[in-house]
């Protein structure tokens, strides 16, 4: 279990802010990923039941527990499947006016961590002037979260919907959730900043979008698919041309993600290739492994956007 929390500060006055948390059938103008919400209540108050649609055909089920009108507190426990969020809520006056929400989230630390930039975003909007406006600043970092990532991403709803899913869905999901982080950190660099060098070796932002398409190719057309190709040479494969553009390396990336997901479509997890340095290797073993290399580069790829223009965010 993980408890994390987050704190925003906006214009709008404390009753302001407290009202669209009070009131469910306000609740889709705050949450970017509520799109509407189910229940006989039209003011929360401990016990209150009912159930939140997202996306893609989400939905959760949710429990108030405590509310403190006064104090302008509530807690409220959502769930899906076997897992469960308690989120906690609080609105207090800002020192030079205007209002401050906190929202403290605590559950499973993969579900805590993949919410909380969404919490972030929601808790700003309930303290706006209006319903989910503007850019979002994270309080005191002086840094700008990254505002690409948006819970209807498909790669972001598939994970959070399979926290009770098959073996085969749940690896293939966090993959994808791993290769829309990479492709959201590079999104809107220009030429020169994906190429800029942050580092001694030659990393950089383009290198990692070539380097990455290139090993999707060699794992699932190469070796899972048995078609004949070129290995690619660890040493060049970060090598970005002259007129390589980073629209067109997303691209490229991008279709060589979908070639992998059609490749991976014809065989079953137990599916067993012949390979020249380990023997064999089975569809699991590459999704797993093709997890770990795209998140170590992901974090790669979240350093070298902060370094760049300072944008940050967990999911991309």
């Amino acid at each position: 279990m993980a408890t994390r929390t987050v704190s925003r500060a906006g214009p709008a006055a404390p009753e302001t802010a407290w009202e669209r948390y009070a009131r469910p059938a306000l609740w889709s103008q705050w949450a970017p990923h509520i799109r509407r919400v189910e229940t006989d209540a039209g003011r929360i108050a401990p016990g209150v039941r009912g159930r939140v649609f997202s996306y893609a055909g989400v939905r959760v089920r949710f429990t108030v527990e405590r509310v403190d009108e006064e104090q302008r507190r509530w807690t409220w426990r959502v769930g899906l499947g076997p897992l469960v969020l308690r989120l906690g809520h609080e609105v207090t006056a800002a020192p030079r006016g205007g209002s401050r929400t906190r929202l403290t989230v605590s559950g499973p630390l993969p579900v805590v961590v993949l919410y909380r930039p969404v919490a972030a975003v929601g808790a700003q909007a309930a303290g706006g002037p209006g319903a989910l406006n503007g850019p979002h600043r994270a309080l005191g970092t002086g840094r700008l979260p990254c505002q690409r990532v948006r819970m209807t991403d498909a790669d972001v709803l598939a994970v959070t919907g399979s926290v009770a899913g098959g073996e085969r869905q749940v690896l293939e999901t966090f993959l994808d959730y791993q290769r829309g982080v990479v492709r959201r950190k590079a999104a809107g660099l220009t030429e020169e900043q994906a190429r800029r060098r942050h580092v001694p070796s030659s990393t950089t932002m383009a290198g990692l979008l070539k380097h990455l398409a290139l090993v999707e190719d060699n794992w699932f057309v190469r070796v899972l698919g048995q078609q004949p190709s070129v290995l690619p040479d660890p040493e060049v494969s970060f090598a970005v041309g002259e007129e390589e553009t980073v629209a067109g390396l997303i691209a490229a990336y991008e279709a060589a993600c979908a070639r992998s997901r059609e490749s991976a479509a014809g065989y079953p997890l137990d599916h067993v290739v012949p390979h020249a340095w380990l023997g064999q290797v089975s569809l699991r073993w590459i999704l797993t492994h093709m997890i770990e290399e795209t998140a170590r580069h992901a974090g790669h790829a979240d350093i070298l956007r902060e370094l760049t223009d300072g944008t940050t965010g967990t999911v991309g």
